[in-house]
């Protein structure tokens, strides 16, 4: 994930298989964009264990923007998460944006 960082990013561990991925001064279509590259980077990750493939990583993201969809980082990771929630029941291995009228 930090392949995909710029310097100004932030990207961190939040629980056991989740991570946010801070994007200042982007604006969502830009930012969705990022999240379908990463996402299809992962996509491509082939891991073998004992000589025996494992099977494709895939991944879901939720994501939220500012002030949009919150002016505090409670209401922001609450609404990725609502994000990331319709990615996984919609198929996963998606980017989701919340939609401002879903939260």
């Amino acid at each position: 994930m930090r392949d995909f960082a710029r310097k100004s990013d932030i990207v961190c561990r939040y629980g056991g298989e989740e991570f946010i991925f801070v994007m200042p001064e982007i604006f969502a279509k830009k930012a969705l964009q990022r999240a379908k590259s990463l996402r299809e980077a992962v996509g491509h990750i082939h891991l073998r264990y004992g000589g025996v493939a494992l099977t494709q990583i895939t991944i879901s993201i939720g994501l939220a923007t500012y002030p949009k969809h919150g002016e505090n980082r409670h209401d922001l990771i609450a609404a990725s998460d609502l994000a990331l929630y319709k990615a996984k029941n919609t198929g996963r291995n998606k980017q989701n944006c919340i939609k401002k009228n879903s939260i």
